[in-house]
């Protein structure tokens, strides 16, 4: 039988999430910028005060935001056990069709374009962004040192190569939302083939 702290906590986890689901809604309409923790109770359906119960700020509930969208760029990028049978070479495509696919996907797109806005003129928000950028970079370096059974291989040197490559992967990464975004006309299946050709490369370069 669950104790009535577990149920509690279970509780306060859920009402976070759905603060964070009307949140999601409000920002896809309205962006970061404008939005104000009135406009995310009004869509929660709850007081304002209500909203405090679970978040200080509105950068509190952008913080959860980034945070998910993290959670799933890990899960979207993670090997698969059946990649475990292939070379690393293959593997290291796959992982660059996923990580090219989890960019251009819809559902992250919106936001990375408006926390990256909102990050240029509000301190806080610039720090979590940052703190999130170092989360995911230090995952892709895990596992492609994993992935290549290189972990005890490479030199310090070696590895801050790798790190920048990952660092310009990314930026190139983000240049494919604003690709995608802003020419809607573009081959999708060429650009995401380009772009795994040059992210393999690139990668193999630095190691």
């Amino acid at each position: 039988m669950r104790s009535s702290t577990s149920a509690q906590e279970d509780l306060y986890r859920q009402r976070r999430t759905e603060i964070v689901d009307a949140a999601e809604r409000c920002v896809k309409v309205r962006g970061l910028h404008q939005l104000t923790l009135r406009d995310i109770a009004r869509e929660y359906g709850k007081s304002l005060g209500n909203i405090y119960n679970y978040f200080p700020n509105k950068e509190a509930i952008i913080e959860a935001l980034v945070e998910r969208e993290s959670m799933r760029f890990m899960a979207l990028t993670t090997t698969p056990e059946d990649d475990r049978c292939v070379n690393f070479l293959e593997r290291l495509e796959r992982c660059a069709v996923r990580l090219v696919e989890s960019y251009l996907d819809p559902e992250g797109l919106w936001l990375s374009i408006f926390s990256a806005s909102e990050a240029l003129v509000n301190e806080r928000v610039r720090k979590i962004v940052i703190a999130s950028n170092k989360r995911m970079q230090g995952y892709l370096l895990r596992q492609i040192l994993v992935e290549a059974h290189a972990e005890d291989e490479m030199t310090p040197e070696r590895v801050r190569e790798l790190e920048v490559q990952i660092v310009l992967t990314r930026a190139f990464c983000e240049s494919l939302r604003g690709a995608r975004f802003f020419h809607p006309d573009l081959d999708l299946e060429i650009l995401k083939r380009e772009a795994v050709r040059r992210i393999v490369d690139n990668t193999l370069s630095a190691m």
